[in-house]
């Protein structure tokens, strides 16, 4: 899912217009940096918007303060105004003039320079933690995985589809960034789709400190959270791999045990339980490196259960809420 400002998810709450031409517009003006003039044709020409549909386009940018419009008249510097129509007379020098070919729209707000840095840096960062996290997984035999995901993401998306876009705007642009930058090792967001993200670890204090580092935040929303320790041989190298929009993926069997396990067990310590920011559950080989660490109560927990392949999983979890 794209990660729009708070203003674009205005913009496309407010637009009574077809999404996928509002979609096109961002597209479109994404190409360009802060202070750049543009003719509201080059707009219209573009995404084939009408010109009740590019006057309602123009007036929310304006609204919203990411276009400033400057509509003078070429010969005589007196402002016009857009309407229905697209020749209008100036009521200064009573010139013909066709507002849709005015260099009026200022982009105030840079949605390309500063995004595009943003996103070379992180991938930059991303490929070399990559490496740090092969070249430890190597060497240590392990790596170290935590799942998290929103609890009661469908209601929160069914019950206010805009709130649950601020809240995902809210998550991608503060918490991840905050919650991972403290950081003491390379680590890695897999899987980074909408209200869900993994990450792989290099340390296993920073994959257990991630329940306290997401707490911090004071978030207003329930965050469930998984931890395990996964096998890592030289001959996984290409495990880490990256999908067509770029996205990281740890492919290997114990990530996907994880996955199951996460899926299946329904721990005790998390029943009934409503005061806290981050319920987990830390799985099997990672509970001796967790107990240290641990702030609050848990409760020891086993399981067994079998996938739709008939395999016979037991687990052992430390379990709680934070």
């Amino acid at each position: 899912m794209r990660r729009f400002t708070q203003d674009w998810i205005k913009f496309f709450r407010n637009c009574n217009i077809n999404s996928d031409k509002l979609e096109q517009v961002y597209t479109f003006l994404s190409q360009f940096t802060s202070n750049i003039l543009l003719k509201p044709s080059d707009l219209s020409a573009k995404i084939e918007l009408s010109n009740s549909e590019l006057i309602e386009v123009i007036n929310e940018l304006q609204k919203l303060d990411i276009v400033s419009i400057n509509n003078s008249c070429p010969f005589c510097s007196n402002e016009l105004f857009f309407s229905e129509y697209t020749i209008v007379t100036c009521p200064g020098c009573e010139s013909e003039v066709n507002v849709k070919e005015i260099n009026s729209l200022n982009l105030k707000k840079d949605i390309t320079q500063e995004n595009y840095l943003k996103k070379k840096i992180s991938e930059e960062t991303y490929e070399f933690n990559a490496k740090m996290l092969f070249n430890s997984g190597i060497s240590e035999g392990y790596l170290y995985y935590a799942i998290t995901d929103i609890e009661n993401s469908q209601a929160i998306q069914d019950e206010n589809p805009d709130d649950y876009l601020k809240i995902l705007d809210w998550l991608w642009n503060n918490v991840w960034i905050d919650v991972f930058r403290q950081s003491q090792s390379a680590y890695l967001p897999v899987l980074a789709r909408g209200d869900a993200v993994s990450v792989v670890y290099a340390s296993p204090d920073d994959a257990v400190n991630t329940i306290y580092r997401i707490a911090e935040q004071n978030i207003d929303i329930k965050i469930s959270l998984f931890i395990g320790k996964i096998i890592f041989k030289k001959k996984d190298r290409s495990a880490f791999m990256r999908s067509l929009d770029g996205k990281w993926d740890l492919n290997l069997a114990s990530v996907t045990d994880l996955y199951r396990i996460s899926d299946e067990i329904k721990p005790s310590a998390w029943m009934n339980q409503n005061n806290y920011h981050v319920k987990y559950a830390i799985i099997d080989d990672m509970i001796e490196s967790a107990l240290k660490l641990l702030k609050s109560e848990y409760k020891k927990e086993s399981f067994i259960f079998h996938d739709k392949h008939h395999k016979e999983y037991k687990v052992a979890a430390i379990t709680g809420i934070y």
